[in-house]
């Protein structure tokens, strides 16, 4: 065989290779960059997924945050109630015993008697005096 034959049989078998392994190479770049969108298209669909979530749990806080509000002014709300109608069951009680105090000290007033002796609003009599005498 001729130099020439063998050379461009080396030639065209060298091309082949090339060609061969330039087929390859982007077969396998195709490849990877089809796996590589497709990671980043599922990265994707987690974040939006996460911020999903991150909005709904921010807005269960919110409201959850409202309603402790709420429940601590109503607790506040009750126990001021409880407190007002509590004095004002007492000062009901007092404005009655002050009237009471009243009518009896007018009744007492009209009959003249001596409210000091024993310090209560009946009429009483003056104990005895005792008469006590020193030998001089």
């Amino acid at each position: 065989m001729d130099r020439r034959a063998y050379i461009n049989l080396g030639l065209k078998l060298s091309d082949k290779v090339a060609e061969m392994y330039s087929g390859l190479g982007v077969s396998a770049l195709a490849n990877a960059a089809g796996v590589l969108s497709s990671n980043v298209s599922q990265i994707g669909n987690d974040v939006v997924s996460n911020s999903q979530s991150i909005t709904q749990l921010r807005n269960a806080l919110t409201q959850t945050d409202a309603n402790v509000a709420s429940k601590a002014d109503q607790t506040a709300m009750n126990s001021l109630t409880g407190r007002v109608e509590k004095t004002e069951s007492g000062l009901t009680a007092a404005n009655s015993n002050i009237t009471s105090l009243s009518s009896s000290l007018s009744q007492q007033s009209k009959r003249g008697a001596n409210l000091l002796p024993d310090g209560t609003l009946k009429a009483t009599r003056l104990a005895t005096i005792w008469r006590i005498t020193v030998p001089s």
